[in-house]
């Protein structure tokens, strides 16, 4: 019985009883009374039904893993390498300063542009298959950890029970995954659940705390950590695979997004990606487990909402407005976060031939609530009262004017897009770095869509202004977006165009509201 026709049984048992009389079980029937034998006897037939339909659903996960480890027994396939998806490059270009704007048009247009890159529907996270039952435990123990300076705990079986694998034959794996997904671990596996919701993690968050917690708990990498983790992700409800070269255990992972910069293998027509490996110690073969875990999804390489990790100071970075010195705040960032951005494998939306959807990944990630506490009554105090387009101005000149352009290329060797929180960290940032900012605060603080637009190595983003506003426009779904350009020498208003780029079609990127 599966687990969908399990819980069904409970529904339609649970309403069979709501329609039986009221007090027909909270009353026991007088002695020798005609009715007494039939309510015995219903009662012990709902007695029985209910424990068979509990262990029934208890059996449903462990039956699964026992399929699945019927699948690990079996023949591996091979699977060749394929190089890394290229990293896209903006090409460095200089910051504009005044010669490279003219005045607002006397004869504004309607741009034109390529296409409109959409949004995905956001994916739900993963879930186990069944709930897990709680295990009571006569004496608990503990595997403390920390996840980018979070201190984090789970209880682990007694370490009597610590099971480690011999070796990397296939019958040993199966073992090792009827027990790390046995009884013994679901308490483990309740408590990173528990870890996921308290700290607000993402799915890639998520990954990073199984695998410390799994090189923790084996006091450092082994085959055993790498099944302990792929138990516990498969158990959690994503998709991996188990993978061996020449000796050694992998855990593969698929994602609804491609991820850059990393080899991968394809399996029916799948993208398995190793994210724990440095990229030159990637074997070029994979020997593959011959299929998913039931009901598993992939990875979404998006973050929905802002981590929870502990707070950790940055040094502040004084930052004032050079045309509104009552914009001047001195702003530190959570530098257990910034760690995490650093782990943070470049992803794209597939297909994706021009890499337009990237940045949509850091665009769309939140501002911490700590740096929101310190930077966003600052900035609401300037902008008080003021229209949408006075507003605008205030907070790209407050950008303009404080952050200092660099070039990519010479700090991190490549193109690296940063995360909002990133762009005020760091002390040089570069067109896209702002443009992502920008359409962070206008979207936080006066509620207006945002575009970023991907122009020729260029990033810059556009407003829908419901205020009106004399230049050129994009229309997009009958809508006016204004260009906004943050990567500038000098104060420029919003509207403002390089002269550039007023023929050039670019793509559009929405971002969420």
């Amino acid at each position: 019985m599966c687990s969908e026709e399990i819980r069904r049984c409970w529904m339609f048992l649970s309403m069979s009883l709501l329609m039986l009389p009221a007090g027909l079980f909270a009353q026991k029937p007088a002695e020798g009374s005609k009715y007494e034998s039939a309510v015995e006897r219903a009662r012990a037939r709902y007695e029985a039904f209910k424990k068979q339909k509990k262990q029934e659903y208890e059996d449903f996960r462990q039956q699964a893993n026992e399929r699945y480890a019927a699948i690990i027994r079996k023949q591996w396939k091979a699977y060749g390498t394929h190089p890394p998806i290229p990293v896209p490059k903006i090409e460095p270009v200089p910051v504009f300063d005044e010669d490279d704007f003219t005045p607002q048009d006397a004869d504004p247009i309607e741009l034109d542009y390529k296409q409109v890159v959409d949004l995905p529907e956001p994916q739900p996270q993963p879930q186990p298959i069944d709930p897990v039952p709680e295990v009571v435990q006569p004496s608990v123990s503990y595997c403390s950890f920390q996840l980018y300076g979070t201190d984090c705990k789970v209880r682990v079986p007694d370490s009597d029970t610590k099971f480690t694998l011999r070796g990397v034959d296939k019958d040993d794996v199966a073992t090792a995954w009827i027990v790390y997904s046995g009884r013994d671990y679901n308490n483990m596996l309740l408590d990173c659940l528990h870890l996921r919701d308290e700290l607000q993690l993402s799915d890639w968050a998520y990954c990073q705390l199984v695998n410390t917690l799994s090189k923790t708990y084996f006091g450092g990498e082994s085959n055993s950590a790498v099944v302990l983790r792929s138990c516990l992700l498969a158990q959690s409800g994503y998709a991996v695979r188990l993978g061996e070269a020449e000796g050694k255990l992998y855990m593969l992972v698929s994602s609804y997004n491609g991820i850059y910069g990393r080899p991968y293998w394809e399996v029916e027509g799948v993208h398995f990606y190793e994210l724990d490996t440095p990229v030159d110690e990637i074997p070029s073969y994979v020997n593959f487990v011959g299929g998913d875990f039931e009901q598993a999804k992939r990875l979404d390489m998006n973050i929905y909402s802002a981590q929870r990790f502990a707070w950790k100071p940055s040094s502040p970075r004084h930052m004032v407005s050079k045309t509104d010195s009552e914009v001047d705040v001195n702003i530190s960032v959570n530098q257990n976060l910034i760690d995490f951005y650093n782990t943070y494998p470049r992803s794209l939306e597939e297909p994706d031939p021009d890499g337009t959807s990237s940045w949509k990944f850091y665009a769309n990630a939140a501002l911490s609530e700590e740096v929101k506490d310190v930077l966003y009554p600052v900035l609401r105090r300037a902008i008080k009262g003021k229209g949408q387009i006075e507003a605008a101005n205030i907070i790209i000149h407050f950008m303009q004017t404080t952050l200092v352009y660099g070039y990519d290329d010479d700090i991190w060797g490549d193109d690296r897009p940063f995360f909002a929180e990133e762009t005020l960290y760091y002390p040089y940032s570069d067109c896209e770095d702002r443009a992502i900012l920008f359409s962070r605060l206008v979207r936080d603080l006066l509620h207006l869509d945002v575009v970023l637009l991907y122009l020729p190595n260029h990033l810059a983003a556009a407003v829908a202004f419901t205020e009106p506003l004399n230049v050129s426009h994009y229309l997009i779904d009958g809508r006016k977006f204004y260009y906004c350009e943050a990567t500038t020498s000098i104060p420029v208003d919003v509207g403002y165009m390089p002269d550039d780029y007023r023929d050039v079609k670019p793509f559009i990127v929405r971002l969420k509201p």
